[in-house]
């Protein structure tokens, strides 16, 4: 039972793995270099690809047979429903937004990229709405079946997004500079609420 544990968060690590490295910027240079003519594919590939392990890791994760820790509550089950009703009505209009640009659909239509810092809309709560519904949503899951199964899979999903946050955070700094700056000391990161610093 342990090494299904052990797997899956082996499974998360190898997802992870693979949406970080594919993702910078010395991979795709080569990439571009090694395959010029394909290059332009690169990003739908990418996202494919990415989807298709995510899913595979999710189905694993709820594969896994009944292993609550704890029996939750009924106002612990209201509380699940709230967050992730929540975490989806953030993530729907961000993925929404992201998806003809990020997906890399973009090479198939003539509409031009957008490549300006947005900080409309839920940009003006948090600088990383999309990230803000995801721990919201997994964590309704996790309060809604306290499973080890889950559970991992709340903090793997977590760690990685605080990790890909930071990475995320010196990408635009480097693209938009002191723009970016003056946005972040105005825009909490991913809580609306906290404290905002004035660095």
């Amino acid at each position: 039972e342990i090494a299904r544990y052990v797997l899956l968060v082996l499974v998360w690590l190898i997802f992870a793995f693979t949406h970080s490295v594919f993702a910078t910027s010395a991979v795709k240079r080569y990439m571009s270099i090694r395959f010029p003519t394909f290059f332009i594919y690169y990003r739908l590939c990418y996202s494919i690809t990415a989807t298709i392990i995510f899913v595979c890791v999710a189905w694993f994760n709820f594969s896994f047979p009944p292993d609550l820790i704890w029996l939750p509550p009924a106002a612990e089950k209201l509380a699940a429903v709230l967050c992730s009703i929540t975490g989806v009505a953030i993530m729907v209009p961000c993925m929404t937004g992201y998806f003809y640009e990020m997906s890399g659909i973009d090479v198939f239509f003539k509409r031009p990229v957008d490549g300006s810092l947005k900080v409309d809309g839920m940009n003006r709560f948090v600088r990383h709405p999309l990230y803000s519904g995801t721990f919201l949503f997994v964590a309704g899951i996790l309060l809604w079946y306290p499973g080890w199964a889950n559970l991992i899979s709340f903090v793997c999903i977590v760690g990685y997004t605080l990790v890909g946050i930071t990475y995320e955070e010196m990408k635009l700094r480097n693209a938009f500079g002191s723009q970016y700056t003056e946005y972040s000391k105005k825009v909490p990161m991913i809580i609306p609420w906290k404290k905002r610093r004035h660095a």
